[in-house]
């Protein structure tokens, strides 16, 4: 997970009380309760031309071990400029990254097995990893894991919808985890799909909030559920 660091309500502004050059890592400020505990970002500049900044440790009256050029380049300020913790490019980059890894972490720790492991232990320990097992046959590593690969290609989605067909799938006995593909990762969840459960033998539907532009490879994980 990528780090994120906390605001502060209506992003106050302060301004620099000295000049600064590029490489200075001790920034003075006129306010510095502006600025969140450290570790955290700022921005130096209004426009394009701004500087996002991050400063490890705060002072009585200065940001100090910063990292200049975090956005934009590292370049002289004069005395007055405005700085102040403002909402950055990589605030969001952070955020959606760490969306999407939760995202993914959740669907594969959503199933425990009964030695208390959760399916995304076992698969990163590569207990469940071996084999393509046979139309729900019970595979040849992990208990009773076998992977069943489709693709949803882009003329298969209809008012949201896609019914993907495969013998594999069975209505009772199995439990089933969905996960995409890393190369259709980032297009799987930027369109919000999610899967039905199996109530119809060989079939199960997928639904998305907006319609891909590629077709995705999806690898369905099915697990036999005793008793």
């Amino acid at each position: 997970m990528k780090p994120m660091y906390y605001g502060i309500p209506f992003s106050p502004q302060a301004t620099l009380t000295d000049t600064i050059g590029a490489a200075d890592t001790i920034i003075k400020v006129s306010d510095v309760s502006a600025f969140p505990d450290a570790p955290n970002y700022a921005t130096i500049g209004t426009d394009e031309g701004g500087e996002t900044i991050l400063y490890t440790a705060k002072t009585a009256n200065a940001l100090s071990g910063c990292t200049r050029g975090v956005e934009g380049s590292a370049k002289s300020w004069n005395a007055g400029e405005l700085i102040g913790r403002n909402y950055t490019a990589a605030d969001h980059a952070a955020m959606i990254d760490n969306i999407k890894d939760a995202a993914k972490t959740a669907e594969a720790d959503g199933v425990t097995f009964d030695d208390g492991e959760t399916f995304q232990e076992k698969y990163n320990s590569g207990e469940l990893k071996g084999g393509k097992g046979d139309q729900g046959d019970q595979g040849p590593a992990g208990p009773g894991a076998n992977e069943i690969a489709v693709t949803l290609p882009v003329s298969g989605w209809s008012n949201g919808a896609q019914t993907v067909q495969n013998a594999g799938l069975v209505v009772s006995g199995y439990g089933y985890i969905i996960t995409p593909d890393p190369d259709s990762y980032g297009a799987y969840t930027s369109a919000v799909i999610h899967a039905d459960s199996v109530t119809t033998a060989g079939q199960i539907t997928f639904h998305c909030e907006e319609t891909p532009t590629e077709a995705l490879k999806v690898s369905i994980m099915k697990i036999k559920v005793e008793g």
